[in-house]
């Protein structure tokens, strides 16, 4: 029970009071996600404050007791993605909080924004405005996940992300940074007819020292790409993590797999094509080396364009 979990000290605040199980009542239901949330949203109800005990209000419990109740109370369990209706109820819950009092807001916020998912491809007019409106929140996040597809949302490392990440690292919480490169599986081909000229092969001069040279896509050398590159480097980042579609993605991160990762690949090869459904609608992910990646193409340049076949 979340009783069990509170010191004996934090159970004598008047807040636990309406969730005190007594010896004659029934036993109580299997814990879950949903019970949780129920009991904490509880916690919140209002109470007869009693002043012969002398007893505290929420603000004055220990800022980790606060921490957890607040997480079973307005958190889905994962990252809060913008725009999903899934959130919605959680969202609502949070403002409701919000509009206690200013010392409430601080607390919820800083949990209820915690970790941040973007999804790029599914951009909604709630994600854009966390990203450009001038009372945003954003600077409560401390996890930020960006899912993109290159071909239709590389840009906006170059239009939208650079600015408000600056500032939610100069002025936020923002600590940990997420990338997820998604995939257009499982169309027959990746781009449609015809490809994008960026997505044109190409010798390219590549290498910290721009002494090696390999033939790749020429979206790598241009401003978004080298913008997210600039992004993933960024020394204020405390952790930065890389991920890939394991389905159909482009081969030319393959030689960034972690270690072990390009059997993992393999093993989606097949002559019958996999669907979002054949994985629950999510796919799998393989991890990128971004440090390689960094090192590899930051800076690379163009060196002869390949004859289009």
């Amino acid at each position: 029970m979340l009783i069990s979990l509170i010191p004996a000290k934090a159970r004598q605040f008047p807040l636990f009071a309406t969730i005190k199980m007594q010896s004659s009542s029934p036993a109580p239901p299997a814990r879950s996600p949903s019970n949780l949330r129920n009991l904490a949203l509880l916690a919140f109800s209002t109470t007869p404050f009693d002043p012969e005990h002398h007893h505290a209000c929420f603000a004055s419990l220990p800022p980790k007791l606060k921490k957890v109740i607040l997480q079973s109370a307005i958190c889905p369990g994962e990252p809060l993605v913008l725009g999903r209706d899934a959130h919605e109820p959680y969202r609502k819950d949070a403002v409701a909080l919000f509009l206690t009092s200013k010392q409430m807001y601080k607390d919820a916020a800083s949990v209820f924004y915690s970790h941040i998912q973007i999804n790029s491809w599914s951009f909604s007019g709630l994600a854009e405005r966390f990203f450009t409106g001038t009372l945003s929140p954003r600077n409560w996040v401390r996890k930020l996940s960006i899912r993109f597809q290159v071909k239709d949302d590389i840009s906006q490392f170059e239009t939208l992300f650079p600015a408000p990440l600056r500032s939610m690292l100069e002025h936020g919480d923002l600590q940990e940074l997420e990338v997820i490169i998604g995939t257009k599986a499982p169309r027959k081909t990746l781009f449609g007819s015809p490809s994008p000229d960026n997505f044109q092969m190409a010798r390219l001069q590549v290498g910290e020292n721009k002494d090696q040279e390999l033939v790749g896509f020429m979206f790598v050398t241009e401003a978004p790409f080298q913008g997210l590159l600039h992004l993933l480097g960024d020394p204020r980042f405390k952790a930065v993590t890389m991920w890939i579609e394991a389905l159909y993605h482009l081969g030319c991160w393959c030689p960034f797999h972690a270690q072990d990762a390009e059997t993992e690949c393999s093993l989606y090869e097949g002559f019958r094509p996999l669907l979002r459904e054949d994985f629950g609608g999510d796919m799998p992910l393989l991890v990128l080396d971004w440090k390689r990646m960094v090192k590899t193409f930051l800076g690379a340049k163009v060196l002869k364009r390949s004859r289009r076949k």
